[in-house]
């Protein structure tokens, strides 16, 4: 039989249901984020606020993250406008949009990119074949602003980022449209040949021998404190 693991305490579960509201908020108001960027690049309590972003591929038993977690906004942000050859497409009006959050395979090298954009606010996603030098671009800007991090936590341990909702009041957005969407935990599931994954909506995923039943690993991308 398959070793349950749920989602535990529910001090725990709360802390997940929160992350993955945030993360919709997040989606929600990218083009204003984006085109804001200017106006909170340079305040640390925005700049490091974290995401809990889905940016990781299965296989095998096997995650491959395109880099290494925690996610913060300004890094995805920066990221994005700094890399506009990988990161960004043209809008359905000739705009630039930017990728918010992407995922895809390091074995296809498709990486799907979820885009907003800045100018007149347009969504949609697009495929390209650049995961490896996404990943690449990535890591990079990550370590250099892990360098500014770690510096202003030398110079004041009680450091801690602001909540996206702060940010997004200071964008103008009102009360009413900052009410965190209500998440449900649906798991979905995907079989191949020797294994089945399951993923929930706030970033969890367990991967089950198909076979033998045992849970092959389990990860949270929700407990970064």
């Amino acid at each position: 039989m398959a070793q349950d693991i749920s989602f535990g305490a529910s001090d725990l579960r709360r802390k997940l249901e929160y992350d993955a509201a945030i993360t919709q908020l997040y989606y929600r108001y990218a083009a204003s984020i984006f085109r804001n960027y200017d106006r909170w690049k340079d305040i640390d309590e925005y700049y490091f606020i974290e995401l809990e972003l889905d940016m990781v591929y299965v296989s095998l038993g096997t995650l491959v993250h395109l880099a290494t977690p925690p996610y913060h906004l300004g890094t995805i942000v920066r990221n994005s406008i700094a890399y506009p050859h990988l990161l960004s497409s043209c809008c359905s009006r000739g705009h630039r949009a930017y990728a918010y959050t992407y995922s895809g395979s390091p074995l296809t090298k498709v990486l799907k990119l979820s885009l907003a954009c800045p100018t007149c606010g347009w969504r949609s996603g697009v495929n390209t074949k650049n995961w490896i030098k996404a990943s690449s671009a990535l890591k990079l800007t990550q370590a250099e602003d892990f360098s500014r991090y770690y510096s202003i936590k030398k110079e004041n341990p009680s450091f801690k980022a602001a909540d996206l909702r702060d940010l997004l009041r200071t964008l103008g957005i009102t009360e009413q449209d900052l009410i965190l969407p209500k998440t449900e935990p649906i798991v979905t599931r995907k079989e191949n040949d020797r294994t089945i994954i399951l993923r929930d909506p706030f970033g969890g995923v367990r991967i089950e021998d198909k076979y033998t039943g045992n849970v092959v690993c389990y990860q949270w991308h929700g407990l970064n404190g």
